[in-house]
């Protein structure tokens, strides 16, 4: 039988939001899919094969600028927060940072983990959390962790917030992708709902990446923990994600993502066909 682990409200502070060379988004279902597999690896190798996230609520870093129209993101030299790995010049006593751009921003979210084979302790989670980085920011406080045995309690326990649903579909047979994936996201006037529907908001996603070189271990890449890794050139696949109350009538179950490589050189984070079925004709 199922377990359902629900890590709650989960804080995290100046996270990365440039995604790929297509948007700024606090939507990576990438980074959250590369995130959970550390947990797993750092909570006895029990990794979970489906999650799904609630938001509750985001905003950038920065500046108010109305006379000048809205708001101006801070951007800053990120290798500064690092170490010297990323100097890009071993100049003696003149290191020169290289530049990796950055905007960034806060994000509130739960976590529902889906085990098939048992989840892992919730104490052990936390303990991982309280000293993990994600997307490149800092977590700072989360809810009560619990382990439950059916969707319907796990969705009790959320309460409120929107999950954030795959719409792959509105793009699948574009013929500009891209101008049509601009468009949803600029739709910000209230939408007609029907009864029991919410009105939905929608955002740019990375959903995985594409390899540009074969994997081989690089002098010139970081390490992990456990030594040098294959590392490869990658390209991030936007995609197109909407933000549904966790309320609304439409969404009938948990709207779970799995991720994998779906062939040798794309790796790839989907919403469940369930959703996508349940939606079509919204």
């Amino acid at each position: 039988m199922n377990e359902y682990l629900v890590i709650p409200h989960i804080a995290a502070r100046h996270i990365n939001l440039l995604q790929g060379n297509v948007a700024v988004s606090p939507h990576s279902m990438t980074a959250m899919s590369l995130f959970l597999h550390a947990m797993g690896l750092k909570t006895s190798g029990i990794q979970a094969d489906a999650f799904a996230v609630v938001q509750h609520d985001a905003w950038l870093d920065a500046d108010d600028m109305d006379q000048y129209e809205g708001y101006a993101a801070w951007q800053r030299r990120s290798a500064s927060l690092v170490d010297k790995s990323d100097y890009s010049s071993k100049a003696e006593g003149k290191p020169v940072l290289s530049l990796q751009p950055v905007i960034t921003g806060n994000l509130d979210f739960s976590l529902v983990l889906r085990y098939r084979e048992g989840a892992p302790s919730p104490k052990n989670v936390q303990t991982f959390l309280e000293t993990a980085r994600f997307q490149g920011g800092r977590i700072d406080h989360m809810g009560k962790i619990k382990i439950l045995d059916s969707q319907e309690s796990a969705r009790r326990y959320v309460r409120t917030g929107k999950w954030i649903v795959d719409r792959r579909d509105l793009l699948e047979g574009s013929t500009d992708p891209l101008r049509d994936l601009l468009r949803w996201c600029a739709l910000r006037k209230r939408e007609t709902v029907p009864e029991g529907g919410y009105p939905v908001l929608w955002s740019s996603a990375t959903v995985g990446y594409a390899l540009l070189s074969d994997p081989k271990v690089r002098e010139d890449f970081r390490d992990a923990d456990n030594g040098p890794v294959p590392a490869a050139f990658a390209e991030a696949m936007t995609g197109l994600v909407g933000l549904y109350s966790v309320h609304d009538a439409r969404v009938t179950e948990i709207p779970f993502w799995e991720s994998g490589f779906v062939q040798n050189d794309v790796y790839l984070v989907r919403g469940s066909s369930l959703i996508e079925k349940e939606m079509k004709n919204d």
